[in-house]
C-alpha cells in the first residue's frame, strides 16, 4: 500500500510514482495498491488497484506538482490509549486484527 502524507510537492509525486513503478514492476509482489488521502484511504479502506491504472498517466506523477493520491494530515491514536484502532479487523478481513490483543493490556503500575 503507497499513500500520501504531507505537503503536496512535486518531490511527493516523484517520490510515490518510483515506488509505484518499482513494485508493479517487481514479481514478488502480488498487487500495489493506492491509498486515497494517505491514513486515512487505509483506514476507510479507500484504495485503488495501482496496476490498472494508464502507465502513461502514472509517469506524469513524475513532473506534476501537487499529491496525485490526495494527502492528509491524520495523527494515529496512542494505542495505550485507544486499542481499538489497532486490534479491530480491517474492512477488508475481518478475520486477523493489526495488532496482537496483548498490545491492550493495561500496563500494571509498579510498587514502590
Amino acid at each position: 500500500i503507497i499513500g500520501q502524507s504531507g505537503g503536496p510537492t512535486s518531490v511527493i509525486n516523484a517520490s510515490a510514482y518510483g515506488a509505484i513503478k518499482t513494485a508493479l514492476e517487481d514479481d514478488r509482489i502480488t498487487k500495489v495498491l493506492g491509498a486515497l488521502n494517505g491514513i486515512r484511504g487505509v483506514l476507510d479502506d479507500n484504495l485503488i488497484d495501482m496496476a490498472k491504472e494508464d502507465p502513461k498517466e502514472l509517469e506524469l506523477m513524475k513532473t506534476t506538482p501537487s499529491s496525485a493520491l490526495g494527502s492528509c494530515r491524520y495523527k494515529l491514536s496512542d494505542p495505550s490509549k485507544d486499542c481499538l484502532l489497532y486490534t479491530s479487523p480491517s474492512p477488508r478481513d475481518r478475520q486477523k486484527s493489526r495488532m496482537p490483543s496483548s498490545a491492550c493490556k493495561k500496563k500494571k503500575k509498579k510498587k514502590k
